[in-house]
């Protein structure tokens, strides 16, 4: 049991060193620095088709068991940990596009800091439709009927219609498996824990033979409905892989579980991080793809995984809006049941850390 929550952990790990990775790299296409035929390009499509999706699927499997506190304490939570992060940061990064706008490859613009309540801007587009997701499931995700019935339409809208947009930037692709995780919650704790080693080939190779396909299929497009079976493949493969990574290694373990509980911060900051390091290496006449992708990788993990250990030391986190203060190991509510869903965005989780 106590391997649900270690597993979670990892994928969260997982999935944002592939964020940071992702959006390093197409920082990289985007200003020239490699080409579109160049293997980063050949990659974007096999990583976005799934990653995104998997945070949203874990976010749907605790809202129920966060909801069993109370829809009031669910409500505060997510108001403090999503909106508040979301205004806050969504501003903090805006102006600084703003600002140094000849030096960004897709820089914001005045108008879209003024409209970040209502529209968000880059990355940010995860917090404001998770938080609008919650809402929803505040009075929808304890009737199983009615979820499984959002589920229907917003997927039959999204395969026959398409799932661009519900108001600027609601994917509804990110809803069907936010609901998905929702409607899928204890079914999947409960498959999880009999995982054998066979399924992660198995899984391997259909994943591939699935990005193989479907990339040319839809142009590479991951919010293509020929995209889906890349990405409920990608979730289960990712899945099967962390739960044999805590089963077969307890130091890989602890590695993806220290970026997956800084995962929000990272989330927040990683762009700000990346960019600021392809900007300055451009600068110094840095050109070398592996050179700018490497150190556009470390130090978009590196710094945030920085700012949220002092952050935490301080005691600070929270008021930064960069994720939850983890209590003290030999506090007694830190001791959880095993199965203790994750709060605040679905990045992070407030697992008890030593000190």
């Amino acid at each position: 049991m106590n391997k649900r929550i270690a597993w979670i952990d990892v994928a969260r790990g997982i999935g944002i060193i592939l964020v940071v990775y992702g959006h390093v790299a197409r920082g990289l296409l985007n200003a020239g620095i490699t080409g579109p035929k160049s293997p980063l390009s050949s990659l974007d499509y096999t990583i976005y088709s799934f990653h995104m999706p998997l945070f949203l699927f874990m976010a749907g499997l605790n809202v129920r068991r966060s909801l069993s506190k109370g829809a009031g304490r669910f409500f505060k939570s997510k108001i403090l940990t999503i909106a508040y992060p979301y205004l806050l940061w969504s501003f903090i990064q805006g102006s600084l596009e703003v600002a140094l706008a000849s030096h960004l490859n897709n820089p914001v613009s005045r108008y879209d800091v003024m409209n970040i309540p209502w529209r968000p801007i880059k990355q940010f587009w995860f917090f404001f439709d998770l938080f609008l997701f919650h809402m929803v499931a505040i009075f929808t995700a304890n009737r199983r009927a009615i979820s499984a019935l959002l589920f229907v339409l917003a997927f039959a809208f999204g395969f026959f219609i398409g799932p661009r947009h519900v108001w600027y930037t609601i994917y509804l692709w990110a809803f069907v498996f936010y609901e998905a995780g929702i409607l899928l919650d204890v079914r999947t704790l409960e498959v999880v824990q009999h995982v054998k080693p066979l399924a992660l080939p198995v899984l391997g190779a259909l994943f591939a033979v699935a990005v193989y396909y479907s990339g040319p299929l839809c142009g590479y497009d991951t919010q293509s409905k020929y995209a889906l079976p890349a990405s409920v493949l990608g979730i289960s493969f990712t899945i099967a892989l962390c739960k044999l990574i805590v089963d077969w290694s307890a130091s890989l373990t602890r590695l993806f579980t220290e970026f997956g509980v800084a995962s929000t911060t990272i989330y927040i900051l990683h762009v700000l991080a990346g960019a600021g390091t392809r900007v300055i290496l451009r600068g110094m006449g840095v050109h070398n793809v592996a050179v700018q992708l490497s150190l556009g990788v470390l130090l978009g993990l590196g710094v945030p995984m920085l700012i949220y250990y002092a952050a935490v030391r301080l005691g600070i986190i929270a008021y930064l809006g960069l994720g939850i203060q983890p209590r003290p190991a030999n506090d007694p509510a830190s001791r959880k049941p095993p199965g203790t869903p994750m709060d605040g965005a679905g990045l992070a989780s407030p697992v008890t850390r030593a000190g």
